[in-house]
């Protein structure tokens, strides 16, 4: 892993469920990278995430210094990005912890409904 975002990684890291998979500070780029996955991989879950529960909650000032996307080769192994101008980490990272922080019960929501769904998928495979 190359040298860590750490403001970005330590707000994304609140979030259950997530897991940061890739960085770089870009110190020599316009954007830092920041790649991860989140709960079991499910690009649904992962673009749920971004576009349904952090982009709308972010302002449209910070919308418009990001770039969120959703990589997926197979349904289960979606890695979701963050891109930030390298410049504008700190607002970023403020702006989404005060999102972090007002949607936890969402957030901790969307983790615990994937593990029913999980344990229901391993009680029917069970009685195969």
């Amino acid at each position: 892993m190359d040298e860590r975002p750490d403001v970005i990684i330590e707000v994304l890291e609140k979030i259950p469920g997530l897991h940061v998979v890739e960085s770089d500070d870009g110190d020599d780029e316009l954007y830092t990278k920041v790649k991860f996955s989140y709960l079991d991989g499910y690009w649904q879950q992962t673009a749920e995430l971004l576009f349904g529960v952090l982009l709308p909650m972010l302002p449209e000032d910070i919308r418009e210094v990001i770039y969120f996307g959703v990589l997926a080769d197979d349904p289960g192994s979606a890695v979701g990005q963050v891109y930030v101008f390298t410049d504008q980490e700190d607002e970023f990272a403020r702006a989404l912890d005060r999102v972090v922080d007002t949607q936890a019960r969402v957030l901790v929501g969307m983790r615990d409904e994937r593990t029913r769904v999980v344990q229901a998928l391993q009680r029917v495979r069970g009685r195969r």
